[in-house]
C-alpha cells in the first residue's frame, strides 16, 4: 500500500504543477494579447497621423494653386 500512496502523492503533485503551470500560461496569453493590441493601437495612430499630414499638405498645394479659396474650419 505505500507504494501506491507514493504514486497518488506524485500524480497529486504533477496535477497541481500542470494546473499552475496552466494558471502562468493563461497569464502570459493575456499580457501576450495585450501587447498586440498595444502595437496595433500605435500603428493605427500612427497611419492616422501621417493621413492627416498628408491631407495638410494635399489643402496646402490646392490652395496654393488657387484651386482651393482660403476657407478654414
Amino acid at each position: 500500500m505505500g507504494q501506491r500512496e507514493d504514486v497518488l502523492t506524485t500524480l497529486e503533485m504533477m496535477r497541481e504543477s500542470l494546473r499552475e503551470t496552466l494558471k502562468e500560461t493563461s497569464v502570459l496569453r493575456h499580457v501576450a494579447i495585450q501587447e498586440e493590441v498595444i502595437i496595433r493601437a500605435e500603428s493605427i495612430d500612427k497611419t492616422c497621423s501621417n493621413a492627416l499630414r498628408y491631407a495638410r499638405q494635399i489643402k496646402e498645394l490646392l490652395t496654393e494653386s488657387g484651386s482651393i479659396q482660403g476657407s478654414r474650419r
